[in-house]
Order: structure tokens, then C-alpha cells, then sequence
């Protein structure tokens, strides 16, 4: 590592290494690069680089690509299953890339390193909106976009990566390329998992939408019931948030949602209309979406979260009664009581990894919260369960756990494998940069 600090120091970078490293690795995943969010496992890298901006990011690269050493990148940490951890290389840690780089009062461009709440916070202040915003605003910007990014506004707009205009991606020997639409590369590095380059800005879609939401909750007694319902509130656009969990009670999985309509003019009105049949629902009423969104969620750093996120295609009864059973016989809604994220969204064929394998596709998370000892002892049975919806014509959420099945990638990828190969192969030969998936 002497090459590297003294690449580091006359490059301006910071750099931590011995002791100042170990000296990190306390157990808060915000801070110690040697665990992410599921916190089960621990690999400490040989050093973390910070670079101070994107010339110095491309510069820690370009090094790092001759020297032959393999690196990764980390934004927030927000992964469940290693994707950030290195004990063999180098992280490069993205955290002072966090700037607004340009706004034009429709798009905005800003730096990959930024979360979510910066973002957002910066838009708030001037009635703007990102087009479909994260349920976990303490995320950064190219993370998400990395694997795919799913909201509480997906159901009408789709996936992060749908409304990103144009990015800066740097890839591992270090050139940067200024990627439109039409470019190759900008496709297949959308819900790429970081394989071919460093998202190092992006210009994100905005739009001018209040804060100030009409909501209610309501509860249906079964998937399928939800699922009808979800269909008329996209097909008349009721509501622009949706927030839904599934619930495990009685022996059966029902669904609680938080649904609301933005207006600048709101109302005490049901603003989903007659339509809907769900079980039960509570009286509308006036909420902040700001404060809902940027609310802070306490993090336990002794807790492990090792999650398993399935997209399976629609129609779906069939499906999710086979992979129902298997939930439930592991114990996992027992260990996440608020329930599981899900989530149903439209697919934009011109995004080749989106990692939707139908029209529409619907997105279950399973993230059981539990000691840390324990959760390596699960693994096994989340990774059965993950199998199983390949097996049933899912997509993994690649910021899932390992799936370790033999046949992962052609199930992920499909067609699309192929050329992501070529492509990984052009830019990265030696597989340095974001290494474990291909």
C-alpha cells in the first residue's frame, strides 16, 4: 500500500489505512466501511479513499486500474448482502461528492455521492419534487440508481432509474464519459450494480408537486384483494404516494397501505373515490409528506437486516401462495412485525437490467431484524426462499443478500446478459471494479 499512500498524498486524497481504519471499525454502518446495512457480515478492505471531487475520484481510479488492484465503491452503505465490503482491495468512498452541480428548475443535476434527504430538502425548499422518490431518503443518489430504485411514487412513475435524463459515469480505467439516453452505456449502467463505471453525477427529472398530502390507511384482507384495487388506482391516477406493507395475521398475509394525493388545495374528501373495496380505511386527513418522508429512522448498529427483495411478475396469485408458505414456515414476518415492503410498477423496456421481469411486476422485501448471530444462522432459509421466486420467474433486488444459485445471472439478466458481459469485459478486463456479481 506505500504506492497508494503516496499516490493519495500528492493527489490530495484522504486516505485510511492501519490503525486510522481500525479505529473506524466501531460498528456503525454509516461510518465503518468494513460492514453495509445488514450488518451480519464484516470484510475490512486494505484501505478507503475519499475523494474530494470528480477529477480526484477519476484520478483514485485511473490509479487503482493500473496498479491492478481491485476496488469498490460506497455511497450510504445501504446494501444487505457485502455489495459495498472489500477485504482485499481498496473502498472508495464516495461521501464529499454530495454537491448540487446545476439546476435549471426542471432537471437537476447533482453529484452521485448526495442522498436522498439533500436532495430532497434542496427541492422542498422550492415546491419540487423528484419524479419518483426513494421510501429510504438516508440512500445516495448513485446507489439507488445502481440497482434500480423503487418508491412510493413507482406505481405511476416507475423506478428512479426511469427519469434520469443524462449522467457522468466514470469507468475503471478512469475516463469519463458524458452519457445521454441513446448511449450504450448509460442503459447498462441504470440498475447495473456498478459494474461497468462510477455514477459520478446524474441529472435527475423534477417536478413542481406540493408537500402537503390527503391520506388515509387502508387495509385489504389479501394480496390479490390489494392487487385489484392497485389496478384502478393507476388506471385513474388516485393517488401519487403509496406506501404498502404486508402484514402477517391469523396465519395469513394482508396488506396495509398509506395512500395520499398531493394538492396545493387540499380538501377533507376521500380522494380515492367509490372504487376501491378495501377490508377497512381510516378518515382522510391533511399530512406533511415532507416530515413522513425525512423523518429519522433509528438504526440499532447490534441488529442485522440481511434482506431478500423478489420482483415477480404479474399476474401473480399462484406465485405468491407458493412463496407465501415459505415465508411463513422460516419465521421471517415474525421478525419484521411492521411487514414487508411491497411495491407493484410498470417496466420501461428501454432500461435493459431494470430488474422487472414482466409489463407490470410487483416487488415483496423481506428484511428481518435480528442479533447478528442469528441472522447468519437465516441465511440459509432467505436464500431457499430467493431461489424459489427465480425459480417462479422473479428478479432479484441487487441489493439483496447472495442468491448463490447456479443459473443466477441468465435469470437476472435474460438476454441482456450477453452484451453486459462484453461490455463489463471492454471496460474492465481484469474484473477490478465493483467485483462479485459477474
Amino acid at each position: 500500500m506505500k504506492d497508494l499512500a503516496i499516490f493519495a498524498a500528492d493527489a490530495g486524497v484522504e486516505m485510511l489505512a492501519g490503525e486510522e481504519l481500525a479505529a473506524m471499525c466501531t460498528g456503525n454502518f454509516r461510518e465503518d466501511p468494513s460492514i453495509d446495512y445488514g450488518r451480519y457480515m464484516r470484510r475490512v478492505p486494505h484501505a478507503v479513499l475519499r475523494p474530494r471531487d470528480r477529477a480526484a475520484l477519476a484520478g483514485c481510479m485511473r490509479f487503482l486500474f493500473a496498479a491492478g488492484i481491485r476496488f469498490k465503491t460506497r455511497g450510504a452503505g445501504h446494501s444487505s448482502g457485502g455489495q459495498a465490503l472489500l477485504d482485499d482491495g481498496v473502498v472508495i468512498d464516495l461521501r464529499h461528492l454530495s454537491r448540487v452541480v446545476s439546476d435549471d428548475g426542471d432537471t437537476i443535476t447533482v453529484e452521485g455521492g448526495m442522498w436522498w434527504l439533500a436532495l430532497v430538502e434542496h427541492l422542498h425548499a422550492q415546491g419540487r419534487r423528484p419524479r419518483s422518490i426513494t421510501a429510504n431518503l438516508r440512500s445516495c443518489v448513485a446507489g439507488t440508481l445502481s440497482v434500480g430504485g423503487f418508491g412510493d411514487s413507482s406505481h405511476l412513475w416507475g423506478l428512479q432509474i426511469n427519469h434520469v435524463e443524462r449522467m457522468t459515469l466514470i469507468t475503471p480505467d478512469g475516463a469519463v464519459h458524458a452519457l445521454g439516453r441513446d448511449d450504450e452505456l448509460f442503459r447498462y449502467s441504470l440498475a447495473g450494480r456498478g459494474l461497468l463505471g462510477v455514477i459520478a453525477d446524474v441529472t435527475l427529472q423534477t417536478m413542481r408537486r406540493p408537500w402537503t398530502m390527503m391520506g388515509r390507511m387502508m387495509r385489504w384482507a389479501s394480496l390479490a384483494d390489494f392487487l385489484r384495487d392497485h389496478q384502478i388506482i393507476v388506471e385513474h391516477e388516485l393517488y401519487d404516494f403509496l406506501r404498502a406493507r404486508l402484514r402477517f395475521v391469523n396465519g395469513r398475509f394482508e396488506v396495509v397501505a398509506h395512500l395520499g394525493r398531493t394538492s396545493a388545495n387540499p380538501v377533507l374528501e376521500d380522494p380515492g373515490g367509490a372504487a376501491l373495496r378495501p377490508a377497512d380505511a381510516t378518515p382522510p386527513e391533511l399530512i406533511d409528506l415532507h416530515r413522513l418522508l425525512a423523518a429519522e429512522r433509528p438504526e440499532d448498529p447490534m441488529v442485522a437486516c440481511p434482506a431478500v427483495e423478489f420482483v415477480l411478475p404479474l399476474p401473480l396469485p399462484a406465485l405468491w401462495d407458493d412463496l407465501a408458505q415459505h415465508i411463513a414456515a422460516a419465521g421471517i414476518p415474525a421478525l419484521q412485525p411492521d411487514g414487508h415492503s411491497v411495491m407493484v410498477v410498470a417496466r420501461d423496456d428501454r432500461l435493459p437490467l431494470a430488474p422487472l421481469p414482466a409489463a407490470t411486476s410487483v416487488m415483496v422485501a423481506l428484511r428481518p431484524k435480528l442479533p447478528a448471530p442469528d441472522a447468519r444462522a437465516l441465511i440459509p432459509a432467505l436464500r431457499a426462499i430467493g431461489r424459489r421466486a427465480l425459480e417462479l420467474g422473479a428478479r432479484m433486488y441487487l441489493m439483496s443478500i447472495e442468491i448463490e444459485e447456479p443459473h443466477f445471472l441468465e435469470r437476472q439478466f435474460g438476454e441482456h446478459l450477453v452484451r453486459l458481459r462484453e461490455l463489463k469485459a471492454a471496460v474492465d478486463p481484469r474484473g477490478l471494479l465493483n467485483a462479485g456479481l459477474l
